[in-house]
């Protein structure tokens, strides 16, 4: 899935483009400025835009590092399917 942006007018989020996503899904969003958990910085709208070649310039060297992470042996790489199964049975148990 694309990554998501809204911006806030009178007090609620409004995505910026349509999405696909079907009536009823619930999106948890959370708050990205200034320096981030996966060590991108971000100066204000623009800088954080996908659209970015400075911004796409930071995120290849974010993943280029955590490859040569999980090469070098420090960090386990995990099966997306793996994750994927584990997070649609955590939200089975929840709707119960």
């Amino acid at each position: 899935m694309p990554l998501l942006k809204a911006r806030v007018r009178n007090g609620r989020l409004v995505l910026d483009e349509p999405t696909d996503l079907p009536d009823g899904n619930i999106v948890y969003l959370q708050r990205v400025d200034g320096a981030r958990a996966d060590g991108v910085e971000s100066e204000g709208d623009e800088a954080a835009s996908p659209d970015d070649p400075g911004h796409n310039a930071a995120w290849a060297e974010v993943i280029d590092r955590r490859l040569q992470d999980a090469l070098d042996g420090r960090v386990e790489l995990v099966d997306a399917n793996v994750v994927t199964a584990r997070v649609r049975d955590a939200v089975a148990r929840r709707r119960g």
